[in-house]
């Protein structure tokens, strides 16, 4: 064999050991050795990011002005928000409480409302209220008579006209009527209310109501109220039109009459 020979037969086997050897090499795994632990590689200090044209991070003039001029705004924007907040809540509150009656201020005829009888201030301002409005059968269902007011009123009844009896039903709707009349349309108060020891029945309480006409003085009355049910949890209030108040109409009437 030649020397040329053995030189290119040793370059072969050269060659060959280095694939063989560069296969086991890429088979094994990549890693720290087993029972080793792990290198972790230290972080170094964060970098910050590159500043981009209109970036926060990039350095302005007016860069302070705009932050402070921006929470500015957002501050204005909350306040406005609690301030619409509280004046919605406020409103919402205010329709679902129920608006004062006569006991608490004085109110005007168009302010009366019909608030039922089941407490002496509530009739009185029920009362009131028909009486504006011309509502006869809701006054005479709040009107009682004590037995001298009954008598009264059988007697005027018997005094009235032929031809203007048939406009009433009975003596009582002719009083409920004149009540209803006597009312000033003008403004109301009940100053208060309790037991008094003249009333006409036990249970009756009187109560200082001030009225007023449109236009006029107003003028104090000391009124009586009497339950038409016997005491309990649910009583109906109804105002107690006295002897005298009857004669009154019956003598205004009767000074009108041919």
């Amino acid at each position: 064999m030649t020397t040329r020979a053995q030189h290119r037969l040793t370059w072969v086997a050269i060659a060959g050991l280095a694939a063989a050897v560069g296969a086991v090499v890429w088979w094994l795994p990549v890693g720290p050795p087993a029972g080793s632990e792990p290198v972790t590689a230290k972080a170094g200090p964060a970098l910050p990011p590159p500043a981009h044209p209109g970036s926060p991070l990039e350095a302005t003039p007016n860069r302070d002005a705009e932050i402070v001029a921006r929470l500015r705004r957002d501050v204005e924007t909350l306040r406005q928000r609690v301030a619409t907040l509280r004046r919605d809540r406020a409103m919402a509150d205010a329709a679902s409480r129920p608006p004062p009656g006569i006991e608490d201020v004085k109110r005007t005829a168009a302010e009366w409302r019909d608030r039922g009888d089941d407490s002496a201030a509530a009739m009185l301002e029920t009362l009131l209220w028909a009486s504006a409005g011309g509502d006869v059968a809701r006054v005479r269902s709040l009107v009682k008579l004590d037995p001298a007011a009954v008598a009264e009123a059988d007697a005027l009844w018997a005094e009235l006209p032929d031809e203007v009896r048939p406009m009433f039903q009975d003596p009582l709707d002719l009083v409920a009527t004149l009540t209803a009349v006597s009312v000033p349309l003008g403004t109301a108060k009940l100053w208060g209310s309790g037991e008094y020891a003249g009333t006409p029945e036990p249970d009756d309480l009187y109560a200082l109501l001030e009225v007023a006409p449109a236009e006029g003085k107003s003028r104090r009355i000391l009124v009586f109220l009497g339950p038409e049910a016997p005491a309990g949890d649910s009583r109906a209030w109804r105002i107690s039109v006295p002897a005298s108040a009857v004669a009154g109409y019956r003598a205004m009437l009767t000074a009108e009459l041919p």
